[in-house]
């Protein structure tokens, strides 16, 4: 049987005051949806600090080595790809999981409101590109990836960033089906 679980991020349970001059610690998602033969596919993934809770994760849900097919990044803001970018900088957190595909849409010409781009994001996903040496894909709207019955349909990607002004709006959006289960 299929399953999709939600990971909690350690961001997600703060309890504590507001800081007006840092604002809230932003809560991060993390994702892993299980195949009915044990393919993985992780969403995001939280915080550099939740490197570690999320490939335990991984491994409590993988029959050995975790082998993760789609590595899907949502959008460029850190509490999304820093629990990825964490594990790639820390080999021996590296060598615990394989990563086949990392799937991202970071339009280079985009800007928000205030003029700037997200080029930040760039070297990082370099970076996990060449620790992970998996094979990144750019989804375009409508485009289907599937790995073992799982079928992915990417029902919005940003592919018109004339209009966007925060990088939450580059966020993809997608449908998961399995064998009857959407």
């Amino acid at each position: 049987m299929e399953k999709l679980i939600q990971y909690a991020t350690k961001a997600s349970s703060y309890d504590g005051a507001f800081d007006s001059k840092v604002g809230w610690a932003a809560a991060g998602m993390g994702y892993l949806l299980r195949t009915e033969n044990g393919h993985l596919i992780a969403v995001d993934g939280g915080h550099p600090d939740d490197a570690e809770t999320f490939l335990e994760l991984l491994e409590a849900n993988a029959d050995g080595k975790p082998t993760v097919d789609f590595w899907i990044i949502t959008h460029p803001h850190g509490d999304h790809y820093g629990a990825l970018l964490e594990l790639c900088r820390r080999p021996e957190l590296a060598a615990r999981v394989e990563i086949r595909t990392l799937i991202y849409h970071f339009p280079e010409e985009f800007r928000d409101a205030r003029g700037n781009g997200i080029g930040y994001a760039f070297p990082h996903f370099e970076k996990i590109l060449a620790v992970t040496g998996a094979k990144p894909v750019v989804p375009r709207p409508d485009e289907i990836v599937e790995t073992d019955g799982m079928r992915l349909h990417f029902l919005y990607t940003p592919t018109d960033c004339s209009i966007l002004n925060n990088p939450n709006q580059l966020s993809l959006i997608f449908t998961a089906q399995g064998s009857g289960r959407k």
